[in-house]
């Protein structure tokens, strides 16, 4: 581990984690360096430097620097990015209509099968009229979700995969 106890120091460590950095990093190591901010806020920029940050966290930094805090027009841009990230990973997602579409078809299936007899892909395609547009993957890929929620069982015997409800 490198020390940071001299200015020296520092700059080879802000040389070579420059190359990994975004644009908005590097002005902040840069400006840090050029206007003498604290050496605690330039060791915690390079050491999070060579960590991956989300977007919110290099806001977040950005917003710390005396520079960007003494400029309002900064301080509301960065605000007001902060908000649109807070407000895109929080919002609720709304199903697709294709999986909207899947889940209809999903219960058709388990409901269409009869409890103690087995069904390969083939046949659920064969009795079940929902699933006779249907091709044999993507039935598959649905009998597959029923199973990873425990409501199909699979079985194999010999090299030929049977589904029954569980």
């Amino acid at each position: 581990m490198v020390g940071f106890g001299t200015t020296n120091t520092i700059k080879k460590i802000e040389k070579i984690s420059k190359k990994g950095l975004t644009n908005a990093f590097q002005c902040a190591i840069i400006n840090t360096s050029k206007t003498g901010s604290s050496l605690k806020n330039r060791k915690e920029l390079i050491i999070m430097a060579n960590q991956k940050l989300t977007k919110a966290q290099k806001y977040a930094m950005l917003k710390e620097l005396a520079e960007v805090k003494a400029n309002p027009t900064l301080v509301e841009f960065i605000d007001h990015e902060l908000e649109l990230l807070a407000k895109k990973n929080s919002a609720e997602k709304k199903p697709t209509a294709q999986q909207t579409e899947n889940e209809g078809i999903k219960s058709a299936i388990y409901e269409g099968m009869e409890s103690g007899k087995k069904y390969t892909i083939t046949d659920l395609i064969k009795t079940i009229p929902d699933c006779a547009d249907l091709t044999n993957q993507r039935v598959s890929n649905l009998v597959r979700q029923l199973v990873s929620e425990g409501k199909v069982v699979r079985t194999e015997e010999k090299r030929k995969a049977y589904f029954s409800k569980a």
